[in-house]
C-alpha cells in the first residue's frame, strides 16, 4: 500500500470567499456611482446582451413547473382563506 501524501494546509484568503461577498456588496452599493464613469452604459448594454438570453432560458426552464405547482396549491389556500376570513372579520368588529 502506498504511503499517504503529506497533509497540506490551506488558508481562506479574503480574495476568494470574503472578497466575493465584499465585491457584491460594493457593486450593489455603488451602482449609482457607476453611471458617472464614461463608457459604463455601453459595457452594461454589452453584458446585458450576453447574459439576458441565458437568464431567459433559465427562467423558461423553471416557469412551467412553478405555474403547475401554483395551480395545484391554489384551491387549498383558497379554502383555508375562506374558512379563516369570516371569524377574523367578526373579531375585527
Amino acid at each position: 500500500m502506498p504511503p499517504l501524501p503529506a497533509a497540506r494546509s490551506f488558508t481562506l484568503s479574503p480574495g476568494r470567499l470574503g472578497g466575493a461577498a465584499i465585491g457584491v456588496s460594493c457593486a450593489v452599493g455603488t451602482v449609482p456611482l457607476l453611471c458617472l464613469i464614461p463608457g459604463v452604459e455601453e459595457r452594461l448594454a454589452a453584458q446585458a446582451a450576453i447574459w439576458g438570453p441565458r437568464w431567459s432560458r433559465g427562467f423558461a426552464a423553471v416557469t412551467p413547473h412553478v405555474s403547475r405547482q401554483a395551480e395545484r396549491v391554489e384551491p387549498g389556500i383558497k379554502r383555508g382563506v375562506e374558512k379563516v376570513e369570516p371569524p377574523l372579520k367578526r373579531a375585527a368588529l
